[in-house]
């Protein structure tokens, strides 16, 4: 049987991230925050000022911070502007999250651009807006981060909703990237590739840092997958696909 695929717009999308932003340890942020910051350390060597664009509810901004880099955030969401403007208000080097259109009014250039987890959520008009906006806030020398899930097959993880009988991807994910589907859109908008790799993006455990048992619990059952992926079939893809983008 064939069943209806929601319609994501501005509103569904809204009323989702609403709620799945009470749950702040499911954000691939929360535990790998740490992990992709290391992973692109050698493009942040002379950053000054930094853009969290797509911020959510600021799960990377503590990790940036971290290295008193000068953060800015930027968002669609006005709930969560407000949410992450409260809770770093008063940390150093904390330059506020601003509505997307905000922050291209302002006019400022950032060195490091972060794009994490959210090419993936964004439809072409969106996609198109995001591109652009890129260019309008990067400075002449500077780099963008993206992550992706790497060539995800959306229909693994679609789910299905008894109340209006559709069928929506459980992590509202609406496009898969590929390397070569990414490389395009770089050309398109007229970026050049610094370069593009996939990875298993293993996550750090800091001994010193006491972990809840749901979270250790999941790290352990994430590290013991990935080996048992690689055990198994020395073949498989690394499931997260990053890039790094120069203009």
């Amino acid at each position: 049987m064939k069943y209806r695929q929601i319609e994501w717009t501005d509103e569904l999308v809204k009323k989702f991230w609403d709620f799945e932003s009470q749950f702040p340890k499911k954000y691939f942020t929360y535990t790998f925050g740490h992990r992709i910051i290391e992973e692109v350390g050698d493009y942040l060597k002379d950053a000054k000022k930094v853009l969290d664009y797509g911020t959510g509810i600021g799960l990377l901004i503590p990790h940036l911070l971290k290295h008193e880099f000068q953060v800015t955030g930027t968002d669609f969401s006005h709930d969560s502007i407000e949410v992450v403007n409260n809770s770093f208000k008063d940390k150093n080097n904390f330059n506020g999250v601003f509505y997307i259109d905000d922050i291209i009014n302002v006019n400022k250039k950032y060195d490091v651009i972060f794009c994490i987890e959210m090419i993936e959520h964004i439809n072409d008009h969106y996609l198109d807006i995001t591109f652009k906006n890129f260019k309008h806030l990067l400075a002449d020398d500077g780099y963008i981060v993206i992550t992706t899930p790497n060539d995800e097959v959306l229909a693994d993880n679609m789910i299905f909703c008894p109340n209006c009988e559709s069928v929506f991807h459980r992590w509202q994910h609406v496009k898969s990237w590929s390397t070569s589907s990414l490389e395009k859109a770089i050309i398109k908008y007229g970026f050049k590739k610094e370069k593009i790799y996939t990875t298993f993006f293993n996550p750090i455990v800091e001994e010193k840092k006491p972990l809840t048992a749901a979270i250790a619990g999941f790290i352990r059952k994430y590290i013991l997958l990935r080996k048992e992926i690689k055990k198994t079939d020395p073949q498989a893809k690394p499931p997260h696909l990053v890039a790094i983008l120069k203009n």
